[in-house]
C-alpha cells in the first residue's frame, strides 16, 4: 500500500499476464479492468470485468461498499461469484449485512 490506498501493479512474464492487488494475485485480468476492495491492509477481494458496462457496475457497487464501511463501520463483501450486480446496490448490500449481523439499520 502507498499512503494508505490500494495499488495495481500489471504483471506480464511471457505470455501469461497478472494483476497484484498486495499479495491478491488476479490471473489474466480482462482488458477491460478489474474492480477490487480491500479485505485486509494487503488482501483483497476482485471482480473481473467482462465490458466497460460491467466495470461501471461493480465499481458503483465497490463505492457503496465503501460508503457503509464509513456509515457503519462495516459492509459484507459480495461473494466471488456475485460478479454481475445491477443497481441500485445498497439495498442488497445491507440485506446481506445484516443477515451476518454485523450491522443494524432502522
Amino acid at each position: 500500500m502507498s499512503d494508505g490506498r490500494p495499488y495495481a501493479t500489471p504483471v506480464i512474464v511471457g505470455h501469461d499476464r497478472y494483476l497484484l492487488l498486495g499479495r491478491t494475485i488476479v490471473p489474466d485480468p480482462t482488458l477491460f479492468g478489474t474492480a477490487f476492495v480491500p479485505i485486509t491492509f494487503d488482501t483483497f477481494r476482485y471482480w473481473k470485468a467482462r465490458s466497460l458496462e460491467h466495470l461501471q457496475r461493480l465499481n458503483d457497487r465497490v463505492m457503496e461498499i465503501h460508503r457503509l464501511q464509513q456509515e457503519f463501520g462495516y459492509c459484507a463483501i459480495p461473494d466471488d461469484d456475485d460478479d454481475d450486480p445491477s443497481p441500485p446496490y445498497r439495498p442488497a448490500l445491507l440485506q446481506r449485512s445484516k443477515e451476518l449481523g454485523m450491522i443494524r439499520t432502522t
